[in-house]
């Protein structure tokens, strides 16, 4: 039996879904695109009335409300920044807006979670550093998108926005879904290693993608310079979309050796492809991710 496939645009891309047979299409598609509507309405730089936008054109020391949603993204980046302090940032958006890959203007970055103080509900900053959300929004949208299907009575069926991807269940046939995770080349997509998945997310990281020349979109938050566009691809399977989007941000950042060693120490699931030689392509991964290989 033929899954039903769904599309639609969001977050400056595309956006799909696969559900079992016979499902409401018409209803799945409007509770995805909503709940990828709320996201991008509240986080996107690129939206001057965005909470986010908002939050970075208040003076210093002014709180702002925040919608659960945002501050469940903004919890979550702050934590992460905490536990990984200049490896990993949400306060990174003047840089991005430096290099073009964000609209806005230059100002300081910082490594420091204390730049900014949030109480779980309101946010205000205490020093002239702008937030970008866009690690772990977008995985975080998959997950909104995930539990409004579940909410709404759907089951087995995969979310995929922008190449993050979460599923729920199985497929039609009782198997789990295959991920495919692509080669590190730029204007191409080129399959390599599969993964199987079940109640899962992956999320993959690298910047070939997105790029200025030899300037990758991602910043590495210690020297506030963008990665070199020709690294490796990384990809991270975790519990949810926004974990996984979340670890292979910080797996880009840190490079194969060191990347590996952390996912060692934390029993993660992440696999780097990166380039061997002119031609070739080596695979390199955790215990956690090696034992997933099909």
């Amino acid at each position: 039996m033929r899954l039903e496939n769904l599309k639609g645009l969001s977050m400056g891309g595309t956006w799909s879904a696969m559900l079992q047979p016979g499902s409401d299409i018409v209803r799945a598609q409007g509770l995805i695109q909503a709940a990828l509507d709320r996201v991008e309405n509240q986080m996107s730089a690129w939206r001057p009335n965005s909470v986010l936008c908002q939050i970075n054109a208040a003076p210093l020391g002014h709180w702002i409300d925040l919608p659960r949603e945002t501050a469940d993204v903004v919890g979550a980046g702050l934590g992460l920044m905490a536990e990984l302090p200049g490896v990993f940032s949400v306060l990174m958006g003047g840089a991005s807006a430096r290099e073009g890959f964000a609209p806005g203007r230059a100002c300081a970055v910082s490594t420091n979670a204390q730049a900014v103080e949030f109480d779980g509900q309101r946010l205000c900053r205490h020093e002239h550093v702008a937030l970008d959300l866009n690690a772990i929004a977008k995985g975080y949208a998959v997950d909104l998108a995930v539990e409004s299907l579940r909410a709404n009575g759907f089951a087995n069926f995969l979310v995929e926005v922008a190449g993050d991807i979460r599923c729920d269940g199985l497929r039609a046939d009782g198997a789990p879904w295959s991920v495919a995770m692509e080669l590190p080349i730029p204007d191409r997509i080129i399959p390599a290693q599969s993964f199987p998945l079940k109640d899962e997310a992956i999320a993959t990281s690298g910047g070939y993608r997105r790029s200025k020349g030899a300037r990758s979109h991602l910043i590495d938050p210690l020297t506030a310079q963008p990665l070199a566009a020709q690294g490796a691809s990384v990809a991270v399977i975790a519990s949810t979309a926004m974990q996984a989007d979340g670890w292979a941000t910080v797996m880009s950042v840190l490079g194969v050796q060191d990347g590996l060693k952390l996912a060692e120490s934390r029993g993660l699931s992440v696999i780097f492809i990166d380039r061997d030689g002119a031609e070739g392509f080596i695979e390199r991964g955790s215990q956690a991710m090696v034992c997933r290989v099909v």
